[in-house]
């Protein structure tokens, strides 16, 4: 759906400015691309949120940023983690704004209005789950079909 392949899309965007704005000397460029970062965080957000979680594994790439900075460089520094933080936060708050204009809560992403077969609301977490869902999510067999949605599983016998 147009939803997914748009969070991808931005998931990677984000993920590949992030890495070149760590990769990049000037402070001026590498203030720019985190702007677009924290822009295409904010889209991913937009469309898929549960998407974003993704984007988490460049965290620590921004943590040895921060503990590599020198304190003789604080401006610099201040001025790259703001080039980040203050677009994805003005970008938070217009979606939460929006949720609640839409749905009526900030942090309500449309789960309510789910036109699917499968009412999300309903949905559990059970920890005794967990290395089923993990076998059955990334290992499980699959067989290829000419036909969408092309990688179909095949059921385990009972």
């Amino acid at each position: 759906n147009v939803q997914m392949i748009s969070a991808i899309g931005c998931s990677m965007a984000f993920v590949f400015f992030a890495f070149r704005a760590m990769r990049t000397k000037g402070v001026v460029p590498r203030c720019v691309l985190l702007v677009f970062a924290a822009l295409a965080l904010g889209l991913t957000v937009m469309s898929r949120p549960s998407v974003a979680l993704m984007c988490l594994a460049v965290v620590p790439l921004f943590i040895e940023f921060l503990v590599k900075s020198k304190k003789a460089e604080w401006k610099k520094t201040l001025a790259t983690v703001g080039s980040f933080v203050v677009p994805l936060a003005i970008c938070a708050g217009f979606v939460m704004w929006y949720n609640a204009a839409r749905f009526s809560s900030p942090f309500d992403f449309g789960e309510k209005y789910q036109l699917t077969v499968n009412d999300i609301s309903q949905n559990t977490f059970e920890i005794n789950f967990i290395f089923s869902s993990i076998y059955s999510y990334f290992f499980h067999p699959f067989w290829v079909s000419k036909e969408a949605p092309y990688f179909i599983r095949i059921s385990p016998s009972p």
